[in-house]
């Protein structure tokens, strides 16, 4: 018998059906050796060897991956009161506010401005609801705003501002006389208030970029109480 010669579609087909099984046994081959290296890696893993090698390789990577800094943002800043001596008229002739860091970290901030609205700098003020004793009589205060420096930018801003480090505080001492009549008769509530400087959300993002923390949130005192009678001497 006279063998006949593939022709080019038989000679394909073969060269195919042996290739196939090839490919698969390599596979196979393979599979079985990354099995063996993951469960040496990771004994705890239930998933297929692929996934879980694959996946704990990816995510070593991002592990491994420099994180950029943030600073904290735990609100370390508390508003104090303190009343100073207290004279004939039974009022606190001076008044301490004091802005205190409690946190763990350092906070900065501008200067902030006494009795003055200042969105810049921001502001602290000295309070007063006053109930009298007789109908009609009430207090008068005062007040102004204060606006330097808008436009400038955040970077050199900074430069200037007071730096509060664990423990540190920043104080200002008030004359009450000075904002308020203490010769009227009735009860005095005090208690202090202060705003933060106005900042851009793309100033807030530089601050936190260069790892500053800064004032986020108005901050109110504790009230102090003091009652004048009706019988105390005027001043």
């Amino acid at each position: 018998m006279i063998a006949r010669p593939f022709s080019f579609r038989e000679d394909r087909e073969l060269r195919s059906a042996t290739r196939v099984p090839r490919v698969l046994r390599r596979a196979a081959v393979f599979k079985a050796w990354y099995a063996v290296k993951c469960d040496l890696e990771d004994s705890s893993c239930t998933r297929p060897a692929f996934f879980c090698c694959g996946w704990r390789s990816v995510s070593s990577t991002w592990e491994a991956a420099p994180r950029p800094h943030r600073p904290q943002t735990s609100r370390p800043l508390e508003l104090r009161l303190e009343a100073g001596q207290v004279g004939e008229q039974d009022i606190p002739e001076t008044m301490v506010i004091t802005l205190v860091n409690s946190g763990d970290h350092e906070v900065r901030l501008p200067k902030p401005t006494m009795s003055c609205g200042d969105s810049y700098s921001g502001e602290v003020w000295l309070r007063l609801k006053f109930t009298p004793l007789k109908q009609g009589e009430r207090q008068t205060g005062r007040g102004c705003f204060l606006d330097s420096g808008v436009g400038r930018d955040i970077a050199d801003r900074v430069k200037n501002w007071k730096i509060l480090k664990p423990g540190d505080t920043l104080a200002f001492r008030v004359t009450v006389g000075t904002d308020f009549n203490r010769s009227i008769p009735g009860r005095y509530e005090f208690y202090a208030d202060y705003k933060p400087p106005y900042l851009k959300p793309e100033d807030q993002r530089a601050l936190h970029a260069m790892g500053i923390d800064f004032p986020h949130e108005a901050l109110q005192s504790l009230k102090m109480i003091f009652t004048k009678p009706a019988n105390a001497q005027n001043e």
